[in-house]
């Protein structure tokens, strides 16, 4: 029943990418992770870098979790919520691109840039749409419906 259940807005479900709705997915995924929480979405877009502390020689190396704060754990676990939203809202052909990556950041912008190609590749779409669109004339004996 898992992999045929429709999908619908749940707000306990992640929705689901597969290969022919990025551009929807999108926008359901970006209003899911917000809904979980603000602090989800900033590890999105701005990503997440595990706490750091000085030491004497004034070289910064990973704090140990021992030592880190409320404040660390929290944006910790906002992080892993849009890692885990992230990986539960793809299909196997889309996870195999972000199954090695570690920031929900990298995740999305992976996702991206597979789905939709880079923003060279997007230019040149619209040109290339653009001209088709301007290209495009109705003949005398054709039918709007025909068109």
């Amino acid at each position: 029943m898992g992999d045929s259940m429709p999908e619908g807005a749940s707000s306990g479900r992640p929705p689901l990418l597969n290969s022919g709705n990025y551009s929807f997915w999108k926008i359901r995924m970006r209003a899911y992770i917000r809904s979980i929480n603000e602090k989800a979405w900033i590890s999105v877009e701005e990503g997440y870098e595990l706490p750091t502390k000085r030491i004497e020689d004034g070289t910064i190396i990973a704090k140990p979790r021992a030592e880190w704060t409320a404040i660390d754990f929290d944006n910790a676990k906002w992080h892993h919520r849009a890692m885990n939203a992230i990986f539960g809202g793809v299909d196997c052909t889309q996870f195999i691109y972000i199954q090695n990556l570690e920031s929900a950041k990298e995740a999305w912008d992976t996702l991206q840039t597979t789905n939709e190609g880079t923003l060279a590749v997007r230019r040149s779409r619209v040109q290339m749409l653009t001209s088709q669109f301007e290209s495009l004339v109705m003949n005398e004996d054709e039918k709007l419906v025909d068109f």
